[in-house]
Order: structure tokens, then sequence, then C-alpha cells
């Protein structure tokens, strides 16, 4: 998977928690997209990608935290991510 794909797939995700079609994702729809998740951890996860502290988070933001996820993941740096880089993908894989 290349950094464009990845991309891609995570702006999938954000424009789905967009539910008001603002082009942002508030606190709220951020909790509400991750129903089952810890609200401390998602709280401050959201904290996190909100570098601006304006209480949403834009595109900019988004790609900012993509792009350094992608990086994280790329243990080999070769700018894609194998199956075995990917969240899950070892399950995936088999």
């Amino acid at each position: 998977m290349t950094l464009a794909q990845f991309e891609a797939r995570q702006q999938a995700i954000f424009f789905k928690a967009d539910k008001d079609g603002n082009h942002l994702v508030s606190r709220a729809e951020f909790m509400a997209a991750r129903p089952t998740g810890d609200a401390t951890t998602l709280g401050k996860r959201f904290d996190h990608i909100d570098a601006n502290h304006d209480g949403s988070i834009d595109a900019a933001e988004l790609k900012k935290i993509v792009d350094l996820r992608f990086k994280r993941l790329d243990k080999d740096g070769n700018g894609t991510l194998s199956a075995d880089e990917r969240p899950g993908g070892k399950k995936q894989a088999q």
C-alpha cells in the first residue's frame, strides 16, 4: 500500500465520520465514529490530532497525522506498507 492509498483510505474514514458534511470532524463526530472505544483514550487522540485546538479536525490536520502514522508503520522506509507493516496486516495476510 502506497502513501496515496493509505491517505485515501483514511480520508474515506474521515468523510464518513463527518456527518454534517462541513469537511470538519468535531469531537462529537469523532467519538460517535468509534462507539466502542474508551472515551478517555479517544478524547486524548482527538486532542492530539486537533493541532490548532479549535474543536474540530480539518483535512490538513488529518493529512499531517496520517503521514506521520504511515512513516511510523513503514518500518523498512521503502515508501510502501507491506502486509506485515499494515495495522492488522499479519491477520489479514493469513
